[in-house]
């Protein structure tokens, strides 16, 4: 597997071509493709026309952050599918400078169209083919021009070199048959999670602050907007990430700028025109539109709400009644107050429900920000993140489905057995696993053992507590 490796001032004393943000790839033996990273240290700073390879550009257009990432993904996932076997048996392993432009234009590209190079088949066994337009065609197109630019300068050769029909037909047939014999192997063993190295704490091994400490904390939030922001992720379980592109008022003129939203946040039907926003749960070019004023302040208990997260996927999140009130309690309150203070009419507001103090949308680092300084503020010894909120609402979520189901048996929770709260705690738990946006159950699940521990802990040592205190006394 080519990893990508972002430098920062840590590496700068020792490796001075480098600069912070502009990355470089290893592949999985520890070997530097060099010609590759030389086209990446000329792209990132904008020293590459794709239009013309022929002249070099003589003032630098240097492409945004999120470009540089789309640039060194798309090469890092061709020289990993170089680097497997499986998806090409009778090629060989192919390393960068043996990559021919066949090799990309009909194996790769066919792996990339049938969803056999996915993330989903290597974990599942489930083919899940790319998008040819939005996802396809621009990596094909990053890659070519890679391999072209380096032919040019000389790093590699016969990059176009031929090869006969009969050859890449059969070099097809055999890959394709690597890979439905791979899906029926998983299909008799079932599907497992493919574990990615964490930077976060997994839900099962993490410390949850009791109530008394979090609604403490709230308070500490320095105003308004991100108290508010706060209070919603805590409500509907949201990823920080996901709550500026979900939270869109109905009702507003609204052109997406695409080149600031997150590339995991982004749906492949969103352009920059201009449209009405509206609430609906059919309409790609509407996800992300919170519930209108009618369906908040309806008789429904429950309102859903299409919405884009992680990895692209759509799922369908829902709220309360209560939540969708308080949202739009705050835009006639709290966001109506801001628009008025620095003078900016409904007409030209942006569509976005929590804005910052200037009348602009509420970013996630800023609300990170406002989050971190809520932490210092308190000086706990753990602290709270917009992913333990997460963790909280799951918690909180499953809490409330176990207390209700013992109540309804005439039982406390404490009459419970540790069985009994996992088998009380799966249905509802599939059901957050939906709602949450996880693919594989164990995600979900952490989260049972993390409530076991966060609220049945300390009721447990209460009890030991008394009875020491009894046996002194």
């Amino acid at each position: 597997m080519a990893f990508v490796h972002w430098p920062t001032e840590v590496h700068m004393k020792r490796m001075s071509v480098l600069k912070v943000g502009h990355p470089f790839i290893m592949e999985a033996s520890g070997s530097y493709p060099d010609g590759v990273n030389w086209y990446l240290f000329e792209r990132c700073r904008g020293r590459i026309d794709p239009s013309d390879l022929t002249k070099p550009r003589t003032a630098p257009d240097e492409p945004s952050h999120n470009s540089v990432e789309s640039i060194v993904y798309a090469i890092a996932n061709v020289l990993t599918w170089g680097e497997t076997l499986e998806a090409h048996p009778s090629c060989g392993v192919l390393r960068w400078h043996q990559l021919k432009l066949w090799h990309v234009t009909e194996l790769y590209s066919d792996a990339l169209a049938r969803g056999y190079w996915t993330q989903r088949y290597w974990e599942t066994g489930i083919p899940s083919p790319l998008h040819p337009a939005s996802t396809i065609q621009p990596r094909l197109n990053e890659i070519l021009l890679c391999w072209q630019w380096m032919e040019r300068y000389g790093l590699i050769a016969k990059f176009d070199e031929p090869s006969p029909l009969r050859a890449i037909g059969a070099a097809i047939k055999k890959a394709n048959q690597s890979y439905a014999a791979r899906s029926a192997a998983q299909n008799e063993t079932g599907a497992k999670k493919t574990h990615f190295r964490r930077n976060r704490t997994k839900p099962g091994n993490g410390v949850m602050p009791g109530m008394d400490h979090l609604l403490d904390w709230i308070e500490r939030i320095p105003s308004e907007t991100p108290r508010k922001a706060v209070l919603h992720i805590l409500d509907r379980g949201l990823r920080i990430d996901e709550n500026e592109e979900n939270t869109l008022l109905p009702g507003i003129i609204h052109a997406r700028d695409l080149s600031h939203i997150r590339r995991d946040v982004r749906h492949y039907s969103w352009t920059d025109e201009p449209r009405l926003l509206k609430y609906s749960l059919t309409d790609d070019h509407m996800i992300g539109v919170l519930p209108d004023r009618k369906t908040a302040f309806s008789s429904d208990s429950l309102i859903s709400q299409r919405i884009i997260g992680k990895g692209k996927k759509i799922r369908l999140a829902h709220m309360t009644r209560g939540c969708a009130q308080a949202l739009w309690h705050y835009a006639d309150g709290t966001r109506r107050a801001i628009l008025q203070k620095n003078g900016i009419i409904p007409s030209s507001a942006p569509a976005h429900l929590f804005l910052n103090r200037d009348g602009r949308p509420l970013k996630a680092a800023a609300l990170a920000k406002a989050i971190s300084r809520a932490n210092e503020d308190m000086n706990a010894p753990f602290r709270i993140t917009g992913h333990v909120l997460r963790h909280l609402f799951a918690c909180f979520f499953l809490k409330n489905a176990i207390e209700g189901h013992a109540a309804r048996e005439g039982l406390t929770v404490a009459q419970l057995t540790y069985q009994q709260i996992e088998a009380v705690a799966e249905n509802p738990a599939r059901v957050l696993q939906l709602h949450l946006g996880h693919a594989f159950f164990e995600d979900t699940a952490g989260y049972i053992k993390l409530l076991i521990d966060w609220w049945l802990t300390p009721m447990y040592f209460d009890m030991w507590n008394e009875f020491l205190d009894g046996q002194r006394a």
